[in-house]
């Protein structure tokens, strides 16, 4: 009889029903818990970045993060001081400044040939500066001495300054959109 459904086929269809639910439902539930378990990781890594009692240790993978970012060997004797980031884009675009006592990088890409920025890279300087939280590092860039490591343009840049007054004193700013 075909008009009469038995038992075991509603059980079955009920757990047909259930089984596509649970495929389809599952996989959104396990990304919205993994995208909230990031999102409350990275707030105390934040919050170490942004303390000044934040060792320099605290900072290497940053280095490490340049390197792969723009395909560059920090050398050993850099050393990271400080680090301003913006907040990073959904896309992984933001704006970032390495403050770096920068000894012994003679013949390496951080002994460019500096010289005073163009009036387009010192707006870019300044907006970078603005945009990553580190305009009191950054005062003055026209009274720096740069000059572009990678990229030349307003959408992905790295540009190292020499810190006036400062020996040894290097700015980096990047740039990624």
């Amino acid at each position: 009889m075909i008009g009469n459904s038995s038992s075991a086929c509603k059980l079955t269809t009920k757990a047909a029903l259930t089984l596509m639910a649970v495929i389809i439902i599952t996989p959104a539930l396990i990304v919205g818990a993994i995208s909230l378990t990031i999102a409350h990781a990275g707030a105390p890594l934040a919050g170490a970045l942004a303390s000044e009692e934040a060792g320099n240790n605290d900072l290497d993978w940053q280095l490490e993060a340049l390197e792969s970012n723009w395909g560059v060997t920090v050398p050993d004797s850099v050393v990271l001081q400080e680090y301003h980031e913006s907040e990073v884009g959904p896309h992984g675009e933001h704006d970032a400044v390495y403050v770096l006592h920068a000894a012994e990088v003679e013949g390496t890409w951080l002994d460019p040939e500096f010289t005073s920025p163009s009036p387009h890279r010192v707006n870019l300087i300044g907006r970078i500066a603005e945009s990553a939280g580190a305009t009191d590092i950054v005062d003055d860039a026209s009274a720096l001495s740069c000059a572009v490591v990678k990229g030349n343009d307003v959408y992905r840049s790295l540009t190292a300054c020499r810190m006036p007054g400062i020996d040894a004193g290097l700015l980096l700013l990047e740039r990624i959109t």
